[in-house]
């Protein structure tokens, strides 16, 4: 039987207006899930229309601006993992002495990792894009590309928002294993992207590769009900 998840604020933060950036003033919250008792997989932010209102302590409404899993913890993870969200909220009212954020978030959980067959990469100049095959067709594609930097070859994959990368297996074309090197992990609203860079001997002329991906079984919404102290501290429900 699942459990309830347990929510945690894990950050909270305000930008201030960049006009070289176009920040726009605005509130950020992070916050983790906890599932304890999970499917067998972990567990997933599900990019969807969210069910949240926010106000804070003079009445005032505040528009959400987008919500989306933070970047820096959004791969690699396994069962029992937290879930990290990122809430971006209109910037509260100068005498406001907290913010609370009601509603929902959609979550969803993992069971069964998939191994895709192997895809060979040839080491070209220009570069080479190409689809995975998938288990299940998908009408937004899943790419992988490689692309020379300098003496080294850049190597990614790159999906929409609900594709759940878990890792890739990458060798010569000898059989050679190879260790990729930094992690280029970057989460947008709409798209995800992991990707890694590796050395190749000067004699290889293609790479092969083999993504594993996790599938998706079930959603839950969980409940959000969080009053937030402008000084930091958090206090769920009211």
């Amino acid at each position: 039987m699942l459990r309830d998840a347990a929510l945690h604020l894990s950050f909270l933060r305000i930008l201030v207006e960049d006009p070289v950036t176009k920040i726009i003033p605005q509130l950020l919250l992070g916050m983790s899930c906890v599932y304890e008792d999970q499917l067998g997989g972990p567990v997933f932010y599900e990019e969807a229309p969210e069910e949240l209102v926010c106000t804070d302590s003079t009445g005032r409404s505040l528009k959400i601006y987008r919500v989306s899993a933070d970047a820096t913890k959004a791969s690699g993870v396994g069962h029992g993992d937290p879930v990290w969200f990122a809430v971006a909220i209109q910037r509260p009212d100068p005498g406001a002495e907290w913010v609370r954020l009601r509603g929902f978030l959609l979550c969803a959980f993992a069971d069964d990792l998939v191994e895709l067959p192997a895809v060979v990469l040839p080491l070209l100049e220009e570069g080479t894009r190409v689809e995975l095959p998938l288990e299940k067709p998908r009408k937004d594609k899943v790419a992988l590309t490689l692309e020379k930097n300098f003496n080294r070859w850049n190597l990614k994959v790159e999906g929409r928002s609900d594709f759940y990368f878990n890792s890739m297996s990458v060798r010569e074309e000898n059989g050679l294993p190879l260790k990729g090197r930094g992690d280029l992990n970057s989460r947008g609203r709409k798209m995800r992207m992991w990707g890694k860079d590796y050395r190749v001997s000067a004699r290889c002329r293609s790479l092969r590769v083999v993504v594993s991906y996790w599938n998706k079984r079930m959603f839950r919404k969980v409940p959000v009900d969080m009053k937030i102290g402008l000084g930091g501290a958090a206090i769920p429900g009211c």
